[in-house]
């Protein structure tokens, strides 16, 4: 149980940071932004895998891995049917 709550209070810490990063509207911060924000993502998702029992981790860590993804692609990223990550 305290795992999980240290997970939470890290991901919570780097989740403000990057809105407070978002807030100041640096443009030369932009790659410490995102990087926060995966790292934030992450730690979060660690969080609720380590409070719940095994029954329901797999189903945690679907949307977990989605919120990765997403947060990993760039805003221009354009799928065409040619791509192979489409």
């Amino acid at each position: 149980m305290a795992l999980g709550l240290q997970r939470h209070c890290v991901s919570a810490i780097y989740l403000k940071t990057a809105w407070l990063l978002k807030a100041g509207d640096n443009d030369s911060q932009q790659l410490l932004l995102e990087a926060f924000l995966a790292l934030g993502v992450a730690f979060l998702t660690l969080a609720r895998a380590a409070r719940i029992d095994a029954r329901w981790n797999a189903a945690t860590w679907a949307p977990g891995g989605a919120r990765l993804v997403w947060v990993g692609m760039p805003e221009d990223f354009a799928c065409s049917a040619d791509s192979e990550l489409c």
